[in-house]
């Protein structure tokens, strides 16, 4: 069985209100197919892992593959193609 949806959310809190904020679900086949996404690669620095893992700040997503998020996305951002980062409308 293959994924469908990724979640990504900050525990800000550590947990003391349980929840998450902000938090961001994505289309991940349709994330997997774009090539627009700025990722980033990060090493693994706890336990002497090995591992390495690719990050994308949650602004950087294209609406298009946003399938919801804790902040209002269409309305107060607009996908920026060659930054890659959300910007406020009033900014554009």
């Amino acid at each position: 069985m293959k994924t469908q949806f990724y979640f990504v959310g900050d525990d800000v809190d550590h947990n003391l209100a349980n929840r998450f904020d902000p938090w961001i679900l994505l289309d991940w086949p349709a994330t997997k197919l774009r090539t627009d996404i700025p990722w980033h690669i990060r090493k693994n620095q706890n336990d002497g892992a090995r591992a390495d893992f690719k990050f994308a700040p949650m602004g950087q997503f294209p609406p298009e593959v946003v399938v919801a998020c804790s902040w209002d996305w269409h309305e107060k951002l607009a996908y920026n193609k060659t930054l890659g980062e959300g910007r406020a409308r009033t900014e554009l």
